[in-house]
C-alpha cells in the first residue's frame, strides 16, 4: 500500500514539473522571459516548489483534518 502512494506522489510531482516547464517554454516562445529569469526552465522539482503554497498550506490543512484540501 505505501509503495503505491509513494509512486503516485512521485508521478504527480514529475507531471506537474513537466507541465510547468512546458508553460515556461510556451511563454518564452511568445516573448515572456519571466520563467527563464526565475530559473524555472528546468526539470528540477525544487525550483518549482513554493514553500507556503506547496508545502505549508497543504500540510497545515492535512494536520487540521480539513474537509477541503484545495
Amino acid at each position: 500500500m505505501a509503495i503505491d502512494t509513494i509512486f503516485s506522489v512521485l508521478v504527480l510531482v514529475m507531471s506537474v514539473v513537466v507541465h510547468e516547464v512546458s508553460h515556461g517554454y510556451a511563454a518564452l516562445a511568445l516573448g515572456d522571459t519571466t520563467a527563464r529569469d526565475e530559473g524555472r526552465l528546468t526539470l528540477n522539482p525544487l525550483k518549482h516548489l513554493d514553500p507556503v503554497g506547496s508545502v505549508a498550506l497543504p500540510l497545515l490543512l492535512a494536520l487540521a483534518r480539513s474537509p477541503i484540501m484545495f
